[in-house]
């Protein structure tokens, strides 16, 4: 599957289930806390990008990846890492044309998680 790929879901339900051992109450605590944590980092990886701070933006995007990996948001997790393999193979204006498609998927998981949580 491509980072742009449209089927991508915003929340996989039973993975992120599965990542809280099966504990509601765990994954509803852990989606909270990522509701605030990866809008939150989102500005800072654009701004490091812009201003050329590359081992800074490559943290922030392996941040948010690693956040949306634990609550199995599976389209922003393959968009960030998409964005910190690009920063690391120094091919920034590639990073720069997944910041979009990378803040979509970030709105969209927002959303999907205001609706469940």
């Amino acid at each position: 599957m491509s980072e742009n790929d449209e089927t991508l879901k915003a929340i996989d339900y039973d993975q992120a289930l599965e990542n809280a051992a099966g504990d509601k109450g765990i994954f509803e605590a852990v989606c909270a806390s990522a509701i605030l944590e990866i809008p939150s980092l989102y500005p800072n990886l654009v701004k490091s990008i812009q201003k050329g701070e590359t081992q800074e933006a490559q943290r922030l995007a392996h941040t948010i990846k690693g956040a949306a990996r634990v609550i199995a948001a599976v389209k922003t997790k393959s968009l960030a890492e998409a964005v910190e393999a690009a920063i690391a193979n120094g091919e920034i204006k590639t990073a720069e044309t997944l910041l979009v498609p990378l803040l979509n998927a970030i709105e969209e998981l927002k959303i999907e998680l205001e609706g469940s949580v």
